[in-house]
């Protein structure tokens, strides 16, 4: 893995990565209320349902999405209101793994999964993805501000 400090939307990659929740709405959509998945629901305004519906049909798990950039949907929580978990991060750091070799991604941008919204030290995260996301084909991205609970990476919410 390769760590910079850069907005997910700026990096030179193959693919983007935006961490999410599991939880879906009754109208089918999935919450999009912060961070990264803030941000993608905003530049892809079908985004919240397409994944709703995948999550609903298919359970929580990382998802490549038809989108103008091509995004992965990397679950970091059960539901929206509970922290991230280390088991689920390490769950989608395998299922992203797999995508990544069948796809043949060369740049995959991950922001710390789990280290924003979802509350984890990235000193505790970063053991659980090297054990999978060790090739310096994925490169980490953090931003500062998030990590301190400060919002946005680049729309400042």
């Amino acid at each position: 893995m390769i760590e910079v400090e850069i907005d997910l939307w700026e990096v030179e990659a193959d693919v983007r990565c935006i961490t999410t929740n599991g939880t879906v709405t009754e109208n089918g959509e999935n919450i999009m209320g912060g961070g990264c998945a803030y941000e993608a629901s905003s530049r892809y305004p079908g985004l919240p349902r397409a994944y709703g519906h995948l999550i609903q049909h298919f359970g929580n798990h990382v998802y490549l999405m038809p989108t103008k950039q091509p995004l992965v949907m990397f679950p970091t929580k059960e539901e929206i209101y509970l922290g991230a978990s280390e088991e689920l991060i390490l769950k989608s750091a395998a299922e992203l793994k797999a995508l990544t070799l069948v796809y043949g991604w060369a740049r995959v941008a991950l922001p710390r999964p789990g280290c924003g919204l979802g509350g984890l030290d990235w000193a505790d995260v970063r053991p659980l993805l090297d054990q999978v996301l060790w090739e310096d084909n994925y490169i980490i991205l953090s931003y500062p501000e998030v990590e301190h609970g400060l919002g946005s990476s680049s729309i400042g919410i």
